[in-house]
């Protein structure tokens, strides 16, 4: 398969725009000429900046999807692209709902929406992608299949495969290895070992905590008492399912799909009232919060104050941050000390007889990596559109060719491209040639959707406030767990037969 110039025709503008255009206010793609039809994008983290001078306020200027519009318009003259800008880029998954909601109640919801792949599912709001995977990529010469531009495990990742198999959004950029890394102080890490487990890391953080340092601060954003967090979304959840993997993994392919999980809370797999394990999850999720006392976790009682300051000041031992912020902490010149990074910890049985037997390691170039940025189609956009569609199909696959995702990548330093023959940056090497844990393929499930997600985090917060007892807390878990589950298999059409319900 050829590959073809558009990378240095993109690499060129950069150099020209970023040059030439430091001032300008103008959104991409205006212009006085008139268009056949007009093309609304969101593109989330890679909305291009309105300006191409860095500023205090807004340090990151995005100018790559900026070219990458140009270029699409000068290939496509008929369609004239225009980015939306309404939509907070920095809020969490409860913003972006009801950023939708409104959208899509005004009648002026984008075409391309950035929607953490499957979020919402349930709410019929994606367009099938699977026929046009199945199509060549005219932008990219000898290739007869789309999806062959990518690598072969994204179409399994959760954040692209919904609940029913269908494929609902083009992944373009993927996680390094994890989507979160700790970012550790090599100096005050001089005399100890770094944490491998659940267990190592609750008792240096403790070390570092009697020292008067802060032994572990988790990321900025996370402020109260919630399952909403990485820790249970990527450390304590995917233990616990490895550890009954036997049980929840239907097919046995390795990789627990939201489908396997639906049928695993029909079946009552993951009920607390019934499992020990499913306790367990909870518990060790409870004890992450937990600041005093002989069960407590990593953390002390001030970690709600935002700690990135005092990280880059030498207090800190661990601070947990998306692993998009490698080019940040490249470029602190705040720091008088030299930084390392490690992959979040896994739960083993040295915790919990019911995690993962044990943990082991792989090189990170030989991960699967997880989808980070892709991008849905929106049915709302499109329907009677046809003409809509179509430009929606051809701008996603002038987004996704190996020139176009290289390019953003080059400028997006911290990400992996999708597609497999697009080059990484050099500054992940020395992150990607460590050793990683193998995560297991599956995350624990809660609610499904949004509204019986915010009844367990509700809950869980009054469980770990003491205003509920155990027994009441594991049976609201379940039943709010089995209501979620009824409404995505009720809105989405899943068939259940064959299934112990």
């Amino acid at each position: 398969m050829k590959r073809t110039k558009l990378l240095s025709l993109l690499l060129a503008l950069l150099l020209v725009f970023g040059l030439a255009a430091c001032g300008n206010t103008e959104d991409p793609g205006t212009g006085d000429k008139d268009e056949q039809i007009t093309l609304y994008v969101d593109l989330h983290a890679l909305r291009p900046s309105l300006s191409s001078t860095p500023t205090a306020e807004n340090p990151d200027v995005v100018l790559a999807t900026k070219h990458i519009i140009k270029a699409f318009e000068e290939e496509n003259p008929n369609i004239k692209v225009k980015v939306d800008r309404t939509k907070d880029v920095t809020g969490n998954a409860e913003s972006c709902s009801q950023w939708l909601i409104n959208k899509i109640n005004n009648g002026d919801c984008p075409a391309i929406v950035f929607t953490w792949g499957t979020q919402f599912q349930d709410r019929n709001y994606y367009v099938d992608l699977e026929p046009y995977l199945n199509e060549p990529n005219e932008y990219v010469e000898g290739n007869t299949k789309w999806s062959d531009l990518f690598h072969s495990y994204v179409w399994k990742d959760p954040n692209v495969m919904d609940a029913n198999g269908k494929l609902v959004s083009v992944p373009v950029l993927l996680s390094p290895g994890t989507q979160t890394a700790y970012y550790y102080n090599k100096s005050l890490y001089a005399n100890k070992t770094l944490p491998t487990n659940w267990e190592t890391l609750i008792s240096t953080s403790r070390e570092f905590n009697e020292e008067g340092k802060v032994g572990f601060a988790p990321w900025d954003n996370l402020t109260k008492v919630t399952l909403d967090s990485w820790q249970f979304k990527f450390s304590i959840g995917p233990s616990f399912v490895g550890g009954q993997m036997d049980s929840l993994d239907y097919n046995n392919d390795g990789v627990v799909t939201t489908y396997e999980q639906l049928r695993g809370v029909k079946e009552g797999k993951y009920n607390p009232e019934d499992h020990a394990y499913a306790r367990e999850v909870f518990k060790q999720a409870r004890r992450f919060f937990t600041t005093g006392g002989n069960n407590r976790g990593p953390l002390v009682n001030n970690w709600t104050n935002p700690m990135s300051n005092e990280f880059t000041q030498g207090r800190v031992a661990i601070i947990e941050d998306g692993t998009w912020s490698i080019q940040k902490m490249e470029s602190n010149i705040d720091m008088e000390f030299e930084y390392g990074m490690m992959s979040p910890v896994l739960i083993d049985q040295a915790t919990s007889q019911y995690a993962m037997k044990e943990i082991s390691f792989v090189k990170g170039t030989e991960i699967k990596h997880e989808v980070n940025v892709s991008y849905n189609i929106m049915k709302s956009a499109v329907e009677g559109k046809p003409e809509v569609l179509e430009a929606a199909v051809k701008f996603l696959k002038f987004l996704t060719t190996p020139d176009s995702i290289e390019t953003i990548a080059s400028e997006n330093a911290s990400y992996i491209p999708a597609t497999v023959e697009s080059e990484y940056s050099t500054l992940l090497d020395s992150w990607l040639n460590q050793q990683f844990p193998v995560v297991p393929q599956g995350k624990w499930p809660l609610g499904f959707v949004t509204e019986y997600n915010d009844k367990i985090d509700r809950l869980f917060q009054q469980w770990f406030q003491g205003k509920i007892e155990d027994d009441e807390f594991y049976a609201d878990v379940n039943e709010f767990q089995q209501q979620g589950a009824d409404a995505v298999i009720a809105s989405m059409g899943i068939d259940t037969n064959g299934w112990a319900i």
